[in-house]
């Protein structure tokens, strides 16, 4: 063999050894999808002498969710998935007695009021629980008059306590969850490109009144609660996406086959 095609040779298999470690490593790449969802509505009633004093009962709700997208296994090989969330629940609730009377009529003091109230409300992730948070509270008053002026005419407004939400109780959840842990590849990984997480928020309160306005027909009582819920979400996959080769890499690799070419042709 000639000295020039042992070169030839030499030079091809130290082309295809450098082909085979000079790669492009991408490294790891994230991807992420959020989305919240929140509601505020309160239940308030107000009631005048002719509904009675019997207790009034209501209550409502809410119920909302949303979805984030599970992992599209095209982009890569799947190395960590987390979901990340904040949940909040804050309720309260408060009773008040108005009277409007003119200085001369004193005939309805001492009105009453007794208010009861109830929440709780409740996060959930794929039907496993984020949090859940209840509370009870009552408020009884009794008006006291007091004198003050309203446009020039002297009139008697009563009040049974201040609007301070003393009755309130408010949780806040934060944390993070391993999903692939918690799941496994297969059900983070998605089936179809329909294929999604559900997270749900759902809320219940209701509100007792009951009144005694002494038959005085200018005046009113009542009470309101609130539940204030809100979920907000966030899952974040990292993931490795295939080596390729550099394109120097794919041009010395082209330069060896050349070289092997011609040591063929010249044998």
């Amino acid at each position: 063999m000639q000295l020039k095609h042992v070169k030839a040779v030499v030079l091809a298999k130290v082309v295809i050894l450098s082909c085979l470690f000079n790669v492009a490593h991408a490294g790891l790449i994230s991807v992420e999808y959020m989305g919240s969802v929140y509601d505020n509505s309160n239940l308030s009633r107000q009631h005048y002498a002719a509904d009675g004093t019997a207790p009034k009962n209501y209550s409502n709700g809410f119920n909302d969710s949303f979805t984030l997208a599970k992992f599209d296994g095209t982009l890569g090989e799947l190395v960590s998935a987390k979901l990340i969330w904040t949940s909040t629940s804050s309720i309260y609730g408060h009773g008040y007695v108005w009277d409007f009377q003119r200085s001369s009529n004193f005939s309805s003091q001492n009105k009453t009021v007794f208010m009861s109230f109830s929440g709780n409300s409740s996060a959930s992730f794929e039907g496993q629980t984020l949090m859940t948070h209840s509370f009870t509270g009552s408020e009884s008053c009794t008006s006291q008059i007091e004198d003050r002026s309203w446009n020039g005419d002297p009139r008697f407004y009563d009040e049974c306590s201040d609007d301070n939400y003393t009755h309130k109780n408010s949780s806040s959840y934060n944390n993070e969850w391993d999903l692939l842990a918690l799941l496994g590849t297969s059900g983070v990984v998605q089936s179809d490109v329909n294929d999604t997480f559900a997270l749900q928020l759902s809320k219940q309160q209701s509100l007792s009144v009951t009144c005694n306005l002494k038959g005085d027909t200018t005046g009113y009582c009542g009470a309101y609660t609130n539940n204030n819920v809100r979920l907000s979400a966030k899952v974040v996959y990292e993931y490795a996406v295939a080596d390729v080769p550099e394109p120097s890499s794919l041009a010395v690799m082209a330069l060896g086959l050349f070289g092997l070419a011609v040591r063929r042709f010249k044998a």
